[in-house]
C-alpha cells in the first residue's frame, strides 16, 4: 500500500460488556473502565481532516457500540463495513502512516512495529506504560468538579489522581472528566500529521512548554515510572500544551 493512512482506534464500553460480561470475573463491574471511553461521534471532522490532507483513515475495533458515519470517501469504519479481520488488524496497524488512539490492546500493534501513535483522551495523565513510549498525548481534560476549572499536573500529584486507573478514583478526588471536543481533535490529529511528515513547526513558547514538562517528567520524584520501565519518552501535544498552558502551574520551582 503506497498511499499514506491513518488507523483510529477509539474505545468504548461495547467490548468487555460483550466477552466479559458481569458474572465472569468475581461478578466485576467492569463500569470502572468506564472513564477511558469517548464517544465516536467527536472523532468524524478529526478523521475528515486527515481525510482532506489526503490520507485515508481505518476506524478500527473489533466489538463497537456505534459505527463512524462519514461521507467522505476515504473514511472507513472498517470495524462495521465487513472489512475487518485478524490479518488486516495486524496488516494495517504494522504498516500504517501513524495512528490515533485512546489507549487499549491493539495499540500494540502499531507500537510494536514502531509506527508513530498519538493518544487522545487517554487517561491517567500519568500512565507509565504509555508514556514510556515514543508517543505524542494528548488527554482529557481534567476539572475541579466544584469550581469547574482545569487543573493542573500539580493539583493532580497533590489529590493523587495523576496514575489512577478507576472511575471512582476520579469522583473520590473532586475530578470531573471532560472528552476532547471535535475541535481539539482535528488540532490534535492534525499537528501530528504535520509531525510525521516533518512541517510541523513549534513556537517559541511551545518549545520552552516542552523542555519544562520534560525536566518535570523526569526529576518530580512522584512521577517516576516504576523500574519495570524505561524512562519517559513520550511528550504532549503542543497544541495541548497551548490550550491548557496552566498544566505546569505551581512546579516552576522544579524547572
Amino acid at each position: 500500500m503506497n498511499s499514506k493512512f491513518a488507523c483510529l482506534n477509539v474505545r468504548d464500553d461495547s467490548f468487555l460488556a460483550s466477552t466479559k460480561p458481569v458474572g465472569w470475573h468475581s461478578s466485576r463491574d467492569w463500569s470502572y473502565h468506564n472513564y477511558r471511553d469517548s464517544d465516536i461521534k467527536t472523532y468524524i471532522a478529526a478523521a475528515e481532516a486527515l481525510a482532506e490532507m489526503g490520507y485515508t483513515v481505518f476506524r478500527m475495533g473489533a466489538i463497537v457500540r456505534k459505527p463512524l458515519v462519514s461521507n467522505h470517501p476515504r473514511v472507513f469504519d472498517y470495524a462495521t463495513n465487513g472489512m475487518r479481520s485478524e490479518f488486516l488488524d495486524i496488516f494495517l496497524g504494522a504498516h500504517c502512516t501513524f495512528t490515533i488512539s485512546v489507549g487499549s490492546g491493539w495499540d500494540s500493534v502499531p507500537l510494536i512495529f514502531r509506527r508513530p501513535t498519538i493518544f487522545v483522551n487517554h487517561l491517567p495523565i500519568f500512565d507509565s506504560a504509555a508514556l514510556t513510549q515514543q508517543i505524542i498525548n494528548f488527554p482529557k481534560v481534567l476539572l475541579d468538579d466544584q469550581a469547574g476549572n482545569t487543573l493542573s499536573l500539580c493539583n493532580l500529584i497533590d489529590r493523587e489522581i495523576a496514575d489512577r486507573f478507576t472511575s471512582q478514583a476520579y469522583k473520590d478526588a473532586g475530578v470531573e472528566i471532560r472528552d476532547l471536543s471535535s475541535e481539539e481533535l482535528v488540532e490534535a490529529v492534525t499537528e501530528m500529521a504535520q509531525r510525521v511528515e516533518g512541517t510541523f513547526v513549534e513556537t517559541p513558547e511551545q518549545k520552552e512548554m516542552q523542555a519544562k514538562l520534560k525536566h518535570i517528567l523526569s526529576t518530580h520524584p512522584k512521577l517516576q515510572p516504576s523500574p519495570n520501565y524505561y524512562p519517559i519518552r513520550a511528550q504532549f501535544a503542543s497544541c495541548f500544551l497551548s490550550r491548557y498552558p496552566n498544566f505546569l502551574d505551581g512546579l516552576d520551582s522544579l524547572f
